[in-house]
């Protein structure tokens, strides 16, 4: 009796395997995937050159420079544009108690279309109120990262650029405690994100 079970069970595992055998069966694949991450790209028209390179201002003189930033990235819907200071260095003059121009030099920046690197002829601004109002460097320093920067534009595509009128003036009630001092390494940055 135990070996009729047993044949009976080699009998039936038998025939399970042939009847797995006998199923149809049909594949299809998709081949070839990739992926690639987009990036967010700004690019600037000053060929590694500063904008200003003043010397022998004067209280009530200003300079007037401008600068076309251009969005190049392949994400096609970043974040808007934000301009910030990465810095700059007081050099203090010769007289008692300089502090050095961070607090007398006046920034305005004005975003539109138009002009180039070291000609805004042709810029026209936007409408509405510059971005950076006849605020002294050393208050615009104080932002100094993407968070705190000024929004300047949001790109729609690659290739969307806009120029920055930037006038800089020296405060008309400078004091005297100021002759010969200045500004040095003083640093704008734009950022975008995605």
């Amino acid at each position: 009796m135990l070996f009729a079970a047993v044949g009976a069970l080699l009998l039936v595992a038998m025939l399970v395997v042939r009847t797995s055998q006998a199923a149809f069966v049909a594949t299809t694949t998709n081949e070839g995937n990739s992926f690639n991450a987009g990036s967010v790209t700004l690019t600037d028209d000053d060929a590694g050159n500063a904008m200003f390179e003043v010397t022998g201002m004067v209280p009530g003189e200003d300079v007037v420079e401008c600068i076309e930033v251009s969005y190049e990235g392949s994400f096609t819907q970043p974040q808007e544009v934000r301009l910030y200071s990465g810095g700059y260095a007081q050099v203090l003059g010769p007289e008692s108690g300089s502090q050095g121009l961070g607090d007398y030099l006046l920034l305005t920046v004005e975003v539109g279309d138009g002009g180039e690197f070291e000609d805004c002829g042709g810029f026209t601004p936007a409408t509405g109120p510059p971005i950076v109002a006849a605020e002294t460097l050393a208050d615009f320093g104080a932002a100094t990262d993407y968070a705190g920067g000024v929004d300047t534009w949001t790109p729609s595509s690659t290739g969307d650029s806009r120029t920055f009128r930037f006038t800089v003036e020296l405060a008309e009630d400078t004091p005297d405690t100021e002759q010969g001092a200045g500004v040095s390494d003083a640093v704008f940055v734009w950022e975008v994100r995605s």
